[in-house]
């Protein structure tokens, strides 16, 4: 592998762990703007429902059906109100609500055809129905609070990860380098200052332009020494 092929994979893995850290966000920050969009229908949809109480009682009260049909067209677009907000990653509690809902109606139309016993079964559902929709508001709270948090902690952790993952990169791959620059250079050192320790290699498993040249001065430093050799055999030829 070559240094430039080292110096490009360095920075190709830093904009891999920048693009994701970014992409992470951004996917966070979509999730934020679904559950903001939800928000205008869920503090509508509340609205709606207490028309849909106060239309109720109204039924019951004067034992009109024709309000208890208001009462169910309220109900249905609260259903869709609510089926927005499910979209928004609370499917569960606004089905939950939803059932609660229609259970609630039919008590009070059940009750308007003369059903005795409905009567005393709706303050136990109008306690249900109001637990449900305190579970939703809870829950769309939590739900904004929490993706309100991880995204700022995913924004102050990004750009030091980044910053370290750089370092630790650049840091790994300079180390690669240098140490065999020093290896080549105390070599050749040593050969400038007349040393004559003709056994020492350069040790390198590195396969960039550094390990070439470590790897032919090793063959220069081989040829050298045969041909050193060469001579002092035949200078103990010449002498014999």
């Amino acid at each position: 592998m070559t240094i430039r092929t080292k110096i490009f994979l360095a920075f190709i893995t830093v904009i891999i762990f920048n693009s994701a850290a970014v992409s992470f966000i951004f996917f966070n920050l979509e999730r934020q703007r679904r559950i903001a969009k939800g928000l205008p229908n869920f503090f509508s949809v509340e609205e709606m429902n207490t028309k849909l109480i106060s239309k109720l009682f109204e039924a019951i009260t004067t034992m009109d059906e024709n309000k208890l049909r208001e009462a169910r067209s309220i109900a249905s677009d609260i259903r869709e109100n609510l089926d927005n907000i499910g979209k928004a990653g609370f499917s569960a509690e606004t089905q939950q609500l939803i059932t609660s809902i229609e259970s609630y109606i039919e008590l009070f139309e059940k009750a308007i055809r003369g059903d005795e016993g409905a009567f005393s079964i709706l303050p136990e559902k109008k306690s249900e129905l109001d637990k449900n929709w305190n579970f939703l508001r809870n829950a769309v709270s939590k739900k904004i609070e929490s993706t309100t948090n991880r995204i700022f902690a995913i924004s102050l952790l990004t750009l030091p990860l980044i910053v370290i993952i750089g370092v630790i990169t650049s840091t790994l791959i300079s180390r690669n380098i240098t140490f065999n620059l020093q290896q080549v250079t105390r070599v050749l050192s040593e050969i400038a200052r007349g040393g004559t320790n003709l056994k020492f290699r350069i040790k390198t498993q590195s396969k960039d332009e550094i390990g070439t040249l470590a790897m032919n001065f090793n063959l220069f430093i081989e040829s050298l020494t045969k041909m050193i050799l060469g001579i002092f055999e035949d200078s103990e030829k010449i002498k014999a």
